[in-house]
């Protein structure tokens, strides 16, 4: 009885061994079988995202571009422009391109004020072997030659100029008092170094005197 019973439990571990065995083997063969499809299976790749066509940013009508500017130093008068927020005391420091665009401001501020720019025609050399004599008929043609328009000094820089030839009478120009003006500030007097923002704030009253009578004769000039 006892041999039998070890026999069979003999038999079913075999049995239970060769199924186990036979289902390792059928999943490895599944495992290759489902790799090998994968390998000759393309993939396909991804649809590539469309790219946006550029949209180009709409133009405000009300939008100021600025061209340059004119400054005058408080100091020195000088007069200096502002052009790519650089400072150019004169013509010379403009580079070809800024010159360019400063001519053409020029022409337009021109024509927008209805003035006439005029340029200077280079004298035409005559050849010496050429004879000199002018027929009688011939008329003579002169060439005329337009000087640009001034610019219209300030109301401040017409007082100044008044004041200049009353400090002369009184023989006080070794004082160096001038009129200016400054954005913001208005009008800014001048005694040597020192400056004052009005005339009621010149502490000389000999000086807050004749800044006075240099209104009072622009006034008489400008009511004439």
């Amino acid at each position: 009885m006892n041999t039998s019973g070890l026999n069979l439990t003999v038999m079913m571990v075999f049995a239970g061994g060769g199924i186990l065995l036979g289902a390792l083997l059928t999943f490895l063969i599944m495992q290759a079988v489902y790799s090998k499809r994968e390998v000759q299976e393309p993939v396909q790749p991804p649809p590539l995202a469309s790219t946006p066509e550029p949209v180009e940013p709409e133009l405000n009508p009300d939008e100021k571009i600025k061209v340059m500017s004119f400054w005058r130093a408080a100091v020195s008068g000088e007069l200096q422009a502002n052009m790519d927020d650089q400072w150019l005391a004169q013509g010379a420091a403009m580079n070809h391109g800024q010159r360019a665009r400063f001519e053409r401001a020029l022409q337009e501020a021109s024509g927008w004020l209805g003035l006439h720019l005029v340029k200077e025609l280079p004298a035409q050399a005559v050849p010496a072997a050429m004879p000199t004599a002018v027929p009688l008929q011939k008329q003579e043609v002169v060439q005329v030659i337009l000087d640009a328009p001034k610019r219209r000094l300030s109301i401040v820089e017409q007082v100044d100029e008044i004041l200049q030839d009353l400090l002369e009478k009184k023989q006080m120009k070794d004082r160096n008092i001038r009129l200016t003006e400054m954005p913001n500030k208005g009008v800014i007097v001048w005694v040597g170094k020192e400056y004052f923002v009005g005339i009621d704030a010149v502490p000389d009253d000999e000086v807050k005197q004749l800044i006075r009578a240099a209104v009072k004769r622009w006034e008489e000039i400008a009511t004439s």
